[in-house]
């Protein structure tokens, strides 16, 4: 199980902070050159409040009166720069089914390049309650009654939270990598890793893991 990372990996991590630098850094985002779409759709990267504080958050849909689609991402990984490979080869058509919602959540992205990164309290609650507010806000905005949710890995347990809240806010969930026993998982991951290191013979990884 001992190893250490190559240069190489250490430039391609590097070079993969870098874009996704970039990325958080853009202040727009491509609008549609369809004159039909341009018209009755949206293409907005912009600011919202929620929880005190402001979220970047990226809408995007070919007809404002289609049903919204909010993505919640996965732990410190906002989606915004990976927001059109959700839908690989479907970009324009799940645009032109839904208006898709992505938002960085507090501490990531944009959102902490806004807002800061230190804007707590970090917990499950806060994050629900900014998913809250960011949902109420778009839906009178739309003028929708209900919503679709989607929910990544810790997105997942955001979502989860709102579903029991909110039932009567959501046409449907979509749970990605749903997490279900948190505190579980990472005495399963422990028990794992001290196994890997005791079968390796590495005493020094079992020294820190005690």
């Amino acid at each position: 199980m001992q190893s250490f990372i190559s240069p190489k990996i250490h430039y391609l991590s590097l070079l993969v902070v870098l874009t996704l630098t970039l990325c958080s850094c853009a202040v727009h985002t491509k609008p549609y050159s369809e004159k039909e779409w341009a018209e009755k759709g949206v293409t907005s990267l912009e600011t919202i409040e929620a929880g005190g504080i402001q979220h970047a958050v990226l809408i995007r849909g070919t007809d404002r009166s289609n049903p919204l689609l909010i993505y919640l991402h996965g732990f410190a990984v906002p989606m915004m720069p990976f927001a059109h490979l959700s839908y690989p080869g479907t970009e324009d058509l799940m645009e032109q089914r839904f208006v898709i919602v992505n938002y960085d959540q507090r501490g990531s992205g944009k959102t902490a390049r806004i807002s800061g990164k230190d804007t707590g309290p970090f917990t499950i609650d806060q994050y629900v309650k900014d998913a809250e507010e960011l949902i109420e806000t778009l839906m009178k905005r739309f003028g929708q009654q209900k919503v679709y949710l989607s929910g990544i890995s810790w997105g997942s347990v955001i979502g989860m939270k709102l579903v029991q809240k909110h039932p009567e806010w959501f046409y449907a969930y979509i749970a990605e990598g749903q997490a279900v026993n948190i505190p579980e998982t990472y005495r399963e991951v422990r028990r794992f890793v001290v196994a890997e290191a005791a079968a390796d013979n590495n005493d020094k990884a079992l020294a820190e893991l005690k």
